[in-house]
């Protein structure tokens, strides 16, 4: 194997241009990501950017994969369980920087469909897939879900009023 030029790359570099990178993402989207703040909140030269990610594009594709969550379906034995730890999870994924991403995506994704495509399939559908699941594993229904669902501090994880008013199974 040939010897590599230069000295070994520092991942701590790689690893604090992915942040900024996810930070810039959270606070200007696709549209307006800028390298030279990228470089600027990361403390790094733009050529250490791209030694390490020779398009703003692949820069862009490695930091909403950095977003990736691993979900895992709880198997607590009760679904007030597997609720309760789902909540957890779930909140985590909804969470900043991941809540203002999801903001942009949802605004960008028709200008930058490929851009967003790993934040979708490693945050959102994981997400998605693990919620579904949830329900469909056999397990007591006895107990109860808790007041955390109750008093989310996540607006799209509080109960609406319609949820709360259904009746039970007859």
């Amino acid at each position: 194997m040939p010897a590599t030029r230069g000295r070994p790359r520092d991942p701590e570099v790689d690893d604090r241009i992915v942040r900024a990178a996810v930070a810039e993402l959270a606070d200007a989207g696709a549209a307006t990501f800028s390298l030279n703040s990228v470089a600027a909140r990361a403390g790094v030269a733009k050529r250490s950017i791209y030694s390490r990610w020779p398009s703003r594009e692949e820069l862009i594709a490695a930091a909403l994969a950095s977003l990736s969550v691993g979900l895992a379906p709880p198997r607590t034995g009760t679904l007030a369980g597997d609720l309760d730890a789902l909540f957890g999870q779930v909140a985590e994924t909804l969470a900043e920087p991941r809540q203002s991403i999801l903001a942009r995506y949802a605004a960008e994704l028709s200008t930058y469909p490929e851009l967003y495509a790993v934040f979708k399939r490693d945050v959102v559908d994981q997400s998605m897939a693990v919620i579904e699941d949830a329900p469909a594993t056999p397990r007591s229904t006895t107990g109860s879900c808790g007041p955390r669902w109750l008093s989310s501090p996540t607006p799209a994880l509080r109960p609406s009023a319609s949820t709360r008013s259904r009746p039970g199974p007859a």
